[in-house]
């Protein structure tokens, strides 16, 4: 059955490139200029059979040409419009490019596959941190945030390089290399943690915080009609009790 199934596509193969061959060797065209800019032969081809040409505009501008073909190939014509101009020109299918001679044919740009990446992001204690942003250095605005179990998924191409980060760690960038599971672990921005909060009469690094901090602002207090701090501050902070 595999025989067969090659058989076939190799079948429907030799066909299309048969009817590629075939329509360049058996269209006949007439065209009969003189001192005509290239860019209106082009059009004229172009109106006058299935053929579409592509090419630099800097490459054609100013150039003239005459041209003298009865029931001929669209060789004849290409032959005749870039004599002594320059240019050469490539067929493909039923596409012709022109472009100057000895330059490298323009090529379309290659769009490289994309791949799908999963992945866990870990703290500095392998716990997993949740809504860590992850995104595409090359395009900041494709990104993702890790669930409440850390993880992710994106795609993203394969030589792709992904950006980490979240409040109080320094940002991550990893480069994918084709891999399609991550496990990435962000280190705490410890210029972030040197810094200080005030707390109640004194001070202290934001590392050694570990409980909640309330403030009250002074437009709260002058609102309250007492001249007694302690009163004044009850019940504006919660969970708090003043003596």
């Amino acid at each position: 059955m595999k025989k067969y199934c090659i058989l076939i596509l190799l079948f429907l193969c030799i066909l299309q490139s048969k009817a590629i061959e075939s329509y360049s060797q058996t269209t006949k065209l007439s065209l009969k200029v003189e001192k005509t800019a290239l860019t209106e032969i082009f059009k004229i081809v172009e109106k006058n059979s299935e053929y579409l040409f592509n090419y630099i505009d800097n490459d054609v501008n100013g150039i003239k040409a005459n041209v003298h073909v009865q029931d001929g190939n669209i060789e004849e014509i290409l032959s005749q419009s870039l004599k002594n101009t320059g240019l050469s020109y490539s067929i493909n299918n039923r596409h012709i490019t022109i472009f100057k001679a000895g330059k490298q044919i323009p090529q379309a740009p290659v769009q490289e596959k994309e791949i799908t990446v999963t992945g866990t992001v870990l703290d500095e204690n392998n716990l997993p941190l949740i809504g860590c942003s992850v995104y595409l250095k090359s395009n900041p605005q494709k990104g993702v945030t890790t669930n409440e179990e850390g993880q992710f998924t994106i795609s993203v191409p394969g030589n792709a390089i992904l950006v980490f980060t979240y409040i109080g760690y320094t940002d991550n960038e990893v480069k994918i290399n084709n891999r399609t599971v991550l496990e990435v672990k962000m280190i705490p921005d410890t210029k972030l943690l040197e810094e200080v909060v005030v707390v109640g009469y004194g001070v202290q690094k934001k590392v050694n915080l570990t409980g909640a901090v309330a403030t009250v602002s002074n437009s709260k207090l002058e609102s309250r009609a007492t001249t007694n701090l302690s009163s004044a501050l009850s019940g504006l902070a919660a969970g708090v009790t003043v003596r």
